[in-house]
């Protein structure tokens, strides 16, 4: 080959030769949120942090932080780092001045600013003053902090539900959880295996209206009567009526069976595997049974029949063939309800023996018996099993967020009273839940309301770009890779400032504690 030849080759190559490479921290502000400008520019439009000042006490100090700049601290933790988020993250946002920027804020609270926050509203200083006389660490704060931050969180949530829109007769999901940890405050919890701490998590139309907290020693049917009224009582004080009840086997007792029929309210829960439920279950008779017996269709209605219904999940048009039965069944001082019941077949295990061909071993078959109470007697039973079977999707799905992508799994505080300031931080981890809702279902469309945090971030709020600010202006410049993004976020930012309505702060802090109930 021509040494022209090789020129020209050398010409048309796509390499392109470096000889040095220079690695330099400079002091241009670059940050991965561009979409986080947008959702803190919906929680000022909507009066988010200004709600949050009213409610709360204020510094001290006069160049003391606000209230609201820690609650900015807690939404850059979980949109900008999501299941690694800790408080130690805390100290690597401050030094990112374009972050601050995003955030509306000179400077960010270090992590021990944040903790003694939390401390100081679960009205416990990290910091104990000492009392003179005893010589004893006493506990400091403030001592209305936990009802200021439980009003404030059951404000927002009626907040929420106005805003997306829940109606009259929707589901109450109410689940009780358990945080395993092993913290100094940690109780052994009923089943006496694990340490943890145990939760009360309720939702309507996917919209947070309990993240309570309480020691690990208590079962998750302890005062369930109680807690699920609760919950009814704050939602019908933002004037919206609950239609149907859905809960596990920890739900199912007399007084909220009781407590549905006197207020005109569904129930669908869990039946226990008790002796009565068992004999109830056990009067269910076949189709050929039933047509031996001369019953009418109604009756017929109620025996073992095969069927098809809707699997819970993403795929609508998937089904699965189940056997299905209705008993009825009444409990001590409780009206009579249906059991809709599920059997399913298990084939026992073959033994060890070998069988002969004279006598050969037949399969040994057993059933099991899966129940739902509900006083739904209009419904039939495909459809009360699919509802009930949503609650996968809904109930389980909206406790996953609030434990994993808000945190409230991984709790920060520690100590002898690490709980009570634990407890802060799941009302503010449930805020920052129903404002990304409200942010979600006013800005975007239905596929993106669907999204879980961390989906919603990678396509939304973790976008790349370089922040300036010239007076009062801050600017994002992205990439030009990233066009579709740049007008994506352009596009909410202005649907926000043109559509999205502002919240009237009531002068007079509604008293929403009042209606919970919590074990002291």
């Amino acid at each position: 080959m021509s040494r022209r030849n090789k020129r020209r080759k050398w010409k048309n190559s796509n390499t392109f030769e470096i000889n040095k490479v220079i690695v330099q921290a400079t002091e241009s502000n670059l940050i991965n949120c561009a979409g986080l400008s947008a959702f803190i520019n919906y929680c000022k439009k909507i009066n988010f942090f200004k709600l949050i000042d009213a409610r709360l006490h204020s510094p001290a100090r006069s160049d003391g932080f606000l209230p609201s700049d820690f609650f900015k601290v807690f939404i850059a933790l979980n949109f900008i780092y999501g299941n690694d988020s800790t408080l130690s993250k805390i100290n690597l946002l401050r030094k990112n001045i374009g972050v601050a920027k995003i955030l509306d804020m000179r400077k960010i609270p270090s992590e021990s600013a944040t903790g003694d926050f939390l401390h100081r509203y679960g009205n416990v200083e990290t910091k104990k003053a000492k009392d003179e006389s005893t010589n004893k660490n006493v506990r400091g704060g403030f001592d209305d902090g936990l009802k200021l931050m439980g009003d404030l969180f059951y404000e927002v949530a009626l907040i929420a539900m106005q805003k997306t829109n829940v109606q009259n007769g929707s589901t109450l999901d109410f689940d009780a959880f358990i945080i395993e940890e092993n913290k100094q405050y940690s109780k052994w919890t009923y089943k006496k295996n694990i340490k943890g701490t145990t939760g009360y998590g309720a939702f309507v139309d996917g919209v947070c209206v309990m993240a309570e907290l309480e020691p690990g020693n208590h079962s998750p049917s302890d005062n369930i009567f109680e807690r699920t009224k609760s919950c009814v009582e704050l939602v019908e004080a933002g004037n919206i009526k609950i239609g149907k009840i859905r809960e596990d086997a920890a739900g199912y007792v007399g007084d909220i069976i009781n407590y549905c029929n006197e207020n005109e309210m569904k129930f669908y829960i869990r039946a226990a595997r008790d002796p009565g439920v068992k004999a109830s279950v056990k009067t269910i008779k076949t189709l050929e049974e039933g047509n031996a017996r001369g019953y009418k269709d109604d009756f017929l209605e109620s025996c073992w029949k095969d069927t098809e219904i809707r699997v819970a999940g993403n795929d609508e048009n998937k089904t699965s063939e189940v056997t299905l039965g209705v008993a009825v069944h009444a409990m001590e001082r409780t009206a009579a309800f249906n059991l809709v019941t599920k059997r399913s077949e298990i084939i026992e295990t073959k033994s060890e023996e070998p069988s002969t061909p004279l006598f050969p071993e037949l399969p040994k078959i057993r059933h099991s018996y899966w129940s739902i109470a509900t006083n739904d007697f209009e419904s039939s039973a495909e459809s009360v099993t699919e509802f009930y079977n949503k609650r996968g999707n809904d109930s389980e799905n909206y406790n996953k967020e609030l434990l994993l992508d808000f945190r409230v799994c991984s709790l920060p505080c520690r100590g002898e009273f690490g709980l009570e300031a634990n407890r802060i931080f799941a009302y503010i981890s449930g805020m920052l839940y129903n404002v990304t809702r409200m942010f979600k279902y006013e800005c975007f469309e239905k596929k993106v309301q669907k999204q879980r945090l961390p989906t919603f971030c990678n396509s939304f709020i973790r976008i790349p770009a370089k922040v300036t600010q010239h007076g009062r202006e801050v600017k994002l410049s992205l990439s030009t890779y990233m066009k579709n993004a740049c007008k994506k976020i352009m596009m909410v930012i202005e649907k926000i400032k043109k559509e999205i309505k502002r919240y009237r702060i009531p002068a007079v802090s509604p008293e929403y504690m009042r209606l919970i109930f919590r074990l002291e």
